[in-house]
Formats: C-alpha cells, sequence, structure tokens
C-alpha cells in the first residue's frame, strides 16, 4: 500500500522526512522557503517533469487543472515541482508556461537527485503522493490524477487523506 521512502548512505539511512527538511523551495513569486514550512500539514505531489519531454507537457495541464480544483475546495494539497530540466532557464520558461502555482526545487539542487533517486524515478513523467513527513502514499498517481481530472481532484484527494 505504502512505504517510507528512504535513501541509504554510508552506515546510516535518511528518511525523505530528513531529506526534504532543509530544501529550499521556490515559490511562484520567486523567494524561497523550506520544504519543511510550506508543506506542514499537507499531502503533497512530488511531480518529477521536464520541458523536453513530451508526455510531461501534456500531463501538466492536467495536474494544474487537478490541484486548482482542490485549492478552490480548500484542501491542504501542495505540488512540488523537482525538475530533469538541463538548465535553469528551460526550467524557468517550463514553469512559467504550463505549471500551476506550486513551488519548485531550484535548478541545480542536490535534492533534485536525493528525491529522484529515493523515489526511484526512472522515467518522467512521475508523479508520487506523500504525506508531509516524507512518508510515500502512492507509487505512480499520474494515471490517477488524469482519469479523475478536476472533477474528481475532491474525491481523489479524500481517498488518499484515508491512508495518512
Amino acid at each position: 500500500m505504502f512505504h517510507s521512502a528512504f535513501l541509504e548512505v554510508g552506515a546510516f539511512t535518511l528518511t525523505m522526512a530528513q531529506l526534504l527538511e532543509d530544501v529550499e523551495l521556490v515559490l511562484s513569486n520567486k523567494t524561497t522557503v523550506k520544504a519543511s514550512e510550506a508543506l506542514k500539514g499537507k499531502i503533497v505531489a512530488l511531480y518529477f517533469s521536464a520541458h523536453w519531454c513530451a508526455p510531461c507537457k501534456m500531463f501538466t495541464p492536467k495536474l494544474k487543472e487537478f490541484y486548482d480544483a482542490l485549492k478552490a475546495a480548500g484542501k491542504n494539497f501542495e505540488v512540488v515541482f523537482v525538475s530533469f530540466d538541463r538548465n535553469a532557464k528551460d526550467l524557468e520558461k517550463y514553469y512559467n508556461e504550463l505549471h500551476g502555482d506550486w513551488p519548485y526545487v531550484e535548478f541545480g539542487d542536490e535534492a533534485i537527485e536525493t528525491l529522484s533517486m529515493g523515489f526511484n524515478v526512472s522515467d518522467i513523467p512521475a508523479l508520487h503522493i506523500i504525506d508531509a513527513g516524507g512518508r510515500q502514499l502512492v507509487d505512480n498517481a499520474r494515471p490517477l490524477v488524469t482519469a479523475s481530472g478536476a472533477e474528481g481532484a475532491v474525491a481523489l484527494f479524500e481517498e488518499w487523506a484515508k491512508l495518512l
């Protein structure tokens, strides 16, 4: 059903909660905030994507509609964009053109590789649903979001909330 994502480093294990604790997220107004503050008490969708990926460009508007529906309904939900773009300019262009009003991990931040490894991301787009502590609730949520659309966003969110 769910598992706690972790990364083994040497003789110790880091949980996603520990990894997310100090990650700086960039907000749509270009200010930054610690992930631990921005994601507190929320169900979080980690969205691994890139501008050069055609399936990503097709899915991103669907995710934005889903996100907007949950925000309009007052749900404690956040998307965090984890970019696989090759440079900061491409990340920002893609973010500004297609993404929602959600935060992203800054280009070049080592957290991108760490999160990718921790959640075993092998292809994109990838959407992982986690709780605020980094525990994975849903491994591959992209088909669920696509099928539910904005109309079914609240019902799907409520299903995820039952996993907390």
